[in-house]
């Protein structure tokens, strides 16, 4: 026999010897001893899993907390800011540039030809002037209706009572044919209104704080005085009815609300309102300072 093969015999053998033992040596020292092996409970293989994810889930709400939080400060912020620039725009005029554009306005009205037929060759300013202090000699009573039906027959025909029919009729052409600028003839009025200590009013056209809460109880309280502001047109009675609320704020601030009145309702009874008359110029600050006065 060749060498070569002896040599390929041999390696025949081999293999026939080796594959079987190398089969079994696995069985018995591998197969069989995983076997034997303790086995680990499915429930105690899945316990870290669900713990890893409610470790991520809680960092995961943290941050959602965390963000939700900062975002509740920063409204809050905004807010605060945005009324501060409210409350500042509101008062942005000073009381001497308030005074000197109301009496402007005045001016401007001794120059029309349906306030001559009123006042004749008397200056504008005169003739206001005399009806307010028509007007502060003599206010309304702003409570008692439902006790003595007399205070409400006085308050339903008050203004006529008082004033001359002139004086009524040069009032009544005023508001309706300046609408467009009586906003702002209001504001201006208020502004100087609940300044005078230190604008002082040498024409006697301003009532004093005290008697124009009586008249802003008497408009927003009695029946003769909604009676009377249901008769002017819608933005003239809600303007009046908003610095009417104005004036009782202010009075109720420095414990001055001597009738008690209660003005959280009408106001938001006028926030309302006012959402429906875009048109007024100065309509978002008017929101604005109901939504703090009634709260």
């Amino acid at each position: 026999m060749k060498d070569a093969e002896k040599h390929l015999l041999f390696w025949i053998l081999a293999l026939f010897i080796l594959i079987p033992s190398s089969t079994y040596l696995g069985y018995k020292f591998g197969y069989k001893n995983a076997l034997k092996t303790k086995k680990i409970p499915i429930s105690e293989i899945k316990t870290k899993h669900p713990a890893v994810k409610e470790e991520k889930k809680v960092s995961y709400q943290n941050v959602l907390k965390e963000q939700k939080k900062s975002i509740k400060q920063e409204t809050k912020l905004q807010k605060e800011k945005e009324e501060a620039e409210i409350k500042q725009k509101e008062y942005s005029i000073s009381c001497e540039i308030a005074k000197e554009n109301f009496l402007g306005f005045l001016d401007y009205l001794n120059h029309k030809k349906y306030v001559n037929k009123y006042c004749g060759d008397k200056d504008v300013k005169d003739v206001i002037s005399e009806i307010v202090k028509k007007l502060s000699r003599n206010p309304p009573i702003s409570q008692g209706e439902g006790v003595n039906s007399e205070i409400m027959l006085r308050n339903i025909y008050f203004f006529f009572r008082t004033l001359s029919g002139n004086e009524i009729k040069l009032i009544k052409e005023i508001l309706q044919r300046e609408s467009d600028q009586i906003e702002y003839v209001l504001r201006w009025g208020y502004i100087w209104l609940i300044n005078q200590d230190r604008c002082p009013d040498p024409y006697g056209l301003l009532p004093s704080l005290d008697i124009a809460y009586r008249y802003a109880c008497f408009f927003l309280n009695t029946i003769g005085g909604r009676a009377y502001l249901l008769r002017r047109a819608n933005p003239i009675r809600m303007l009046l009815s908003y610095y009417s609320l104005l004036v009782i704020h202010r009075m109720a601030e420095k414990g001055k609300n001597i009738y008690d009145i209660d003005i959280s309702c009408v106001a938001e009874r006028l926030k309302q309102e006012l959402k429906r008359y875009p048109e007024l110029a100065l309509q978002k600050e008017y929101l604005n300072t109901l939504e703090k006065t009634s709260h």
